[in-house]
C-alpha cells in the first residue's frame, strides 16, 4: 500500500484556492505536520489516498485550521554526561533542555566544533561516539519551538584525553 498525499493552501478571500501539494507519508502513516505554517492565518487541508492504482478520484472533506500564537522559546540548557570529559572510547550523551514563555514542544539540532551533527528533532540527546579523536571540542545546541520561532543556542566544551599507556616495557 502506498502512504497517503496530503495537500494544503491558503484560501483566497472570496474564491475556492487552488491546493499545493505539501509532501507524502510513508505507508501505514495516519499523520502528516506542517511546519510551514504562520499564526493566525487560516489554511485549508485535505487528503488524497493513493495505492498502487494511483490516487483517489475524491479527497477528504476540507478541514480548515487556524494555529494559534507561536511560543517563544527564552533559552536552552546543555549538559554532558560524564560531566566534563572522557577517555577516549567512551560514548559521551549531550543533553538539552529548552524553556519557553508556555508549554511548548521543542526541536533541538546539534554542532561539533561547528559542524552539524544531528539536525533538527525533537530528540534532546547526542551521543559523541567512543571513536572520537583525543582533543578539546566545541559542542552546541539550537532550539526552537517552531520554524516560525525564536532560536536559542548553548554551547559546552568537551575534553576528550588518551587513554591509559599500554603495552610491556
Amino acid at each position: 500500500m502506498r502512504p497517503a498525499s496530503a495537500s494544503s493552501a491558503t484560501p483566497a478571500p472570496s474564491a475556492k484556492a487552488a491546493f499545493t501539494k505539501l509532501g507524502a507519508t510513508v505507508p501505514d502513516q495516519n499523520n502528516f505536520t506542517d511546519f510551514t505554517v504562520v499564526s493566525g492565518t487560516s489554511y485549508d487541508y485535505r487528503v488524497i489516498a493513493y495505492n498502487q492504482k494511483g490516487d483517489s478520484l475524491l479527497p477528504t472533506n476540507t478541514v480548515t485550521i487556524t494555529p494559534g500564537a507561536v511560543v517563544t522559546p527564552t533559552g536552552v540548557t546543555l549538559e554532558a554526561l560524564p560531566l566534563t570529559s572522557v577517555v577516549k572510547g567512551t560514548p559521551v550523551t549531550f543533553t538539552a533542555l529548552g524553556s519557553a514563555t508556555g508549554a511548548a514542544t521543542f526541536q533541538y539540532r546539534f554542532y561539533v566544533n561547528g559542524a552539524m551533527v544531528q539536525d533538527y528533532s525533537p530528540t534532546a540527546t547526542y551521543v559523541m561516539p567512543g571513536t572520537q579523536a583525543v582533543g578539546v571540542y566545541t559542542v552546541s545546541v539550537e532550539a526552537r519551538t517552531s520554524l516560525a520561532s525564536a532560536i536559542v543556542s548553548a554551547t559546552i566544551p568537551y575534553t576528550i584525553t588518551p587513554g591509559p599507556a599500554t603495552g610491556v616495557q
